[in-house]
């Protein structure tokens, strides 16, 4: 019984210091090696965003978000994601008929992401949270 209030209470810590957690609505980013950047966020209820740009954050900033759109020079990736324990998503990037399998492990100010795709295999990016 001990035991088992000791873990909880320390599970609820941890989880209010925001470990293994996404931050919902904030900005993920990792470099790619043709000089693009890959940004992702994930927001409680479930939606996904991502989208890679060669553009300054800045400029990112002003079209990066819920309500935003494509543009013609902009390929963004929306998704309703299933959201597990605050930490794990799962879901489904589709783009003109390619489906992409993607899981997202939040840690923090990192989020890992693994997409499956049957033109491209297994693919891992790490992301990290832009301050």
């Amino acid at each position: 019984m001990f035991k088992k209030i000791t873990f909880a209470i320390l599970f609820s810590m941890i989880t209010l210091m925001g470990f293994s957690q996404f931050k919902f609505g904030e900005t993920y980013a990792s470099k790619s090696e043709d000089g693009a950047t890959k940004y992702l966020k994930v927001y409680e209820d479930g939606l996904v965003l991502m989208v890679a740009t060669k553009d300054e954050l800045s400029k990112v900033q002003e079209y990066f978000h819920r309500d935003s759109e494509e543009k013609d020079y902009i390929i963004l990736y929306r998704s309703q994601s299933k959201i597990k324990d605050g930490s794990k998503a799962s879901f489904v990037l589709d783009k003109d008929g390619n489906k992409i399998n993607c899981i997202a492990q939040g840690q923090g100010e990192t989020i890992s992401l693994v997409m499956l795709s049957p033109n491209m295999g297994k693919q891992e990016t790490i992301f990290t949270l832009v301050k």
